[in-house]
């Protein structure tokens, strides 16, 4: 009811929603979370890649590189992003997990994006969030994230 659309997303759908990120939007893409680690590659970056590739501008932000990445010595490589067309930064403290592409769809949720794989072996609903679709709402989710202190410019989420 009303100018406001809200999902339900679980699991799987969080797949979905990067790509509908990367065919819906005009603009921007926007991914936080934080964990960066070998689930990017096919979940995220590739997707996002494409967008970039259609004149979309994806900007990604983590908090810190996964364990199992560390330890084999392949934290994010800045250059390489940049190369596909995608902005990375990574944001000390980041715990949030949220996508948003242009100014009207946004989903926050517990899944860890840059991370997480849902391969059947955890628990259905192990993953849940919302999808919210209306006018502006990237821009409160912009409004909170600088409140917080984040350098999400005003033309970062437009």
């Amino acid at each position: 009811v009303g100018t406001h659309a809200l999902n339900l997303i679980a699991d799987g759908d969080h797949y979905a929603c990067v790509t509908m990120a990367r065919d819906r939007s005009r603009e921007t893409v926007v991914l936080g979370c934080d964990l960066f680690g070998l689930a990017a590659e096919t979940s995220v970056l590739v997707p996002l890649q494409r967008a970039a590739e259609l004149g979309r501008k994806p900007f990604l932000f983590y908090q810190r590189p996964s364990k199992g990445l560390v330890e084999s010595g392949r934290v994010p490589d800045v250059g390489e992003i940049l190369k596909r067309g995608m902005t990375i930064e990574q944001i000390p403290d980041l715990h949030g997990k949220f996508l948003a592409w242009d100014k009207d769809a946004v989903a926050i949720t517990s899944f860890n994006w840059l991370s997480t794989v849902v391969d059947g072996a955890r628990v259905k609903g192990a993953e849940l969030g919302v999808l919210i679709n209306g006018p502006a709402v990237a821009d409160i989710l912009r409004g909170k994230l600088m409140s917080l202190g984040l350098t999400v410019t005003p033309a970062l989420m437009e």
